[in-house]
C-alpha cells in the first residue's frame, strides 16, 4: 500500500512538473508574442514619423532633426547589438536622418513671445540681435547660448554694432537711442525730442550718429556726448556715414536728402518730387543713389566746383552698388531688377564717340573735336 502511494505521489508530481513547464513555456511564447506586438507598433510609428519627414525636403528645421535622431535612438533600441543595415526591422529612420542632415541648415533659434521686427548680425558672427515690437532687443550669443535683453520704454526701430562688435546701439520710439555693452549694461543714452529712427556708427566706430522725427540729425561721441547737430526740414528717417567717413547723408519726407560735412555745414541738396526713400553711396565714394516714392533712382556725382549734380536717373525704387562701383542694381518692381553701368565722363563720351562712329567718318573736323581719339 505504501509502495503504491509512492508510485502514486511520483505520477503525480510528474504531471505537476509538465503542468507547470508547460505554463512557462505558454508564459514565454505570450510574453515573446506581446515584444512581437509592440515591437511592430514600433516599427510602424517610427516608419510613419520618417514618412513624413522624408516628405519635407527644403522645409526642415532644427525640431525634425531632433524627431530623426529621436527615432533612430528607438530604433536602436530595438536591436541591442545590431550593427549592420540588414539588422534592423526597417530603415526608413535611418533614410529620414540623414534626409534632414542633407536638407537642414537652421543651426539655432531665439524663439520671441513677440513679433520679430528685424535681425542683426555682429560684425564676427557670433551674436545676433532680434528686435521685437514690445520695446525689447535680445543678444543671442551663438557660441554659448546666452541670451541678453535689452530694454527701451517704447517701440525699437533699429540697431547696429561697432564695427569691432563690442558695443550696440539701439534707437527707439521713446526718444532715445542708447548704447550698451554686450552683457547688457548701458553706457549712454543718446536724447532727442521726438522718436528715433535711425542709429548708426561711422567706419572707424568712434561717432555715432542718429536721425530723429524732431527734424534733426546727430553726432555723438562714443561716451554719449553730443558733437554736431544737422537741422533740415521735415521728419527724418535715415542717416549714414560715407565709405571715408568724412560724410554724412541723411533724407526726410520734405522731399530731399542732404549730404552733410562733419562739422554740420550742408554740402549738397538732392531733390525728388516725392519722399526720398533711400540713400546709397557707391563703396569708392564717387557716386550718390537717391530713390523715391516717385519712382525714379537718381544718380549725383561731384563735380569740379565742390557741387554735387544728377548725372543719370532711371525709373525703380531700390538700389545697390556692386563691390567695385562699376554696376547698379535697381529694383524696379517686385519681379523686374535692371543691372546698369554706372557710366563716368569718359566712358559716356566714349560710347557717344563709338554710337557716332560711322557719321563722323565723312566729316574729319568734327571727328577731331569730339573723338580726337577715335581713329
Amino acid at each position: 500500500m505504501e509502495r503504491k502511494t509512492k508510485r502514486q505521489i511520483r505520477i503525480g508530481g510528474g504531471i505537476l512538473a509538465l503542468f507547470v513547464v508547460g505554463a512557462i513555456v505558454a508564459t514565454i511564447g505570450a510574453m515573446n508574442a506581446n515584444v512581437e506586438r509592440k515591437e511592430a507598433q514600433v516599427v510602424t510609428d517610427l516608419e510613419r514619423l520618417s514618412a513624413g519627414l522624408l516628405r519635407l525636403r527644403g522645409n526642415v528645421v532644427l525640431e525634425n532633426l531632433i524627431e530623426a535622431m529621436r527615432s533612430v535612438k528607438e530604433l536602436k533600441q530595438l536591436v541591442k547589438n545590431g550593427n549592420q543595415v540588414k539588422d534592423y526591422p526597417t530603415i526608413s529612420p535611418i533614410l529620414a536622418l540623414h534626409n534632414t542632415l542633407v536638407y537642414n541648415r537652421e543651426i539655432n533659434q531665439l524663439k520671441d513671445d513677440r513679433r520679430v521686427e528685424k535681425q542683426v548680425f555682429s560684425p564676427d558672427t557670433k551674436i545676433v540681435a532680434n528686435i521685437s515690437d514690445d520695446a525689447t532687443t535680445k543678444l543671442l550669443n551663438l557660441q554659448t547660448g546666452t541670451i541678453t535683453t535689452l530694454k527701451h520704454n517704447k517701440k525699437v526701430n533699429n540697431l547696429a554694432f561697432s564695427p569691432d562688435g563690442q558695443i550696440v546701439a539701439t534707437a527707439s520710439d521713446d526718444g532715445t537711442a542708447k548704447l550698451w555693452n554686450l552683457q547688457g549694461g548701458e553706457i549712454a543714452t543718446l536724447k532727442h525730442k521726438d522718436r528715433v529712427s535711425n542709429v548708426v556708427f561711422s567706419p572707424d566706430g568712434k561717432t555715432i550718429a542718429t536721425a530723429s522725427w524732431d527734424g534733426t540729425a546727430k553726432l555723438w561721441d562714443l561716451q554719449g556726448r553730443k558733437i554736431v547737430t544737422f537741422k533740415y526740414g521735415g521728419k527724418d528717417n535715415y542717416v549714414r556715414f560715407s565709405p571715408d567717413g568724412k560724410t554724412v547723408v541723411t533724407h526726410s519726407q520734405d522731399n530731399t536728402a542732404k549730404l552733410w560735412n562733419l562739422q554740420g555745414e550742408e554740402i549738397a541738396t538732392f531733390k525728388h518730387d516725392d519722399w526720398v526713400m533711400g540713400v546709397v553711396f557707391s563703396p569708392d565714394n564717387k557716386t550718390i543713389a537717391t530713390t523715391s516714392r516717385d519712382g525714379t533712382t537718381r544718380l549725383w556725382t561731384e563735380v569740379r566746383d565742390g557741387s554735387w549734380q544728377q548725372f543719370a536717373e532711371y525709373q525703380g525704387r531700390g538700389v545697390v552698388f556692386s563691390p567695385d562701383s562699376s554696376l547698379i542694381a535697381i529694383k524696379v518692381d517686385d519681379y523686374f531688377v535692371q543691372l546698369r553701368r554706372v557710366q563716368s565722363l569718359d566712358s559716356s563720351l566714349a560710347r557717344g564717340c563709338n554710337h557716332l562712329k560711322e557719321y563722323l567718318a565723312s566729316r574729319p573736323d568734327l571727328r577731331k573735336e569730339i573723338c580726337p581719339d577715335n581713329k
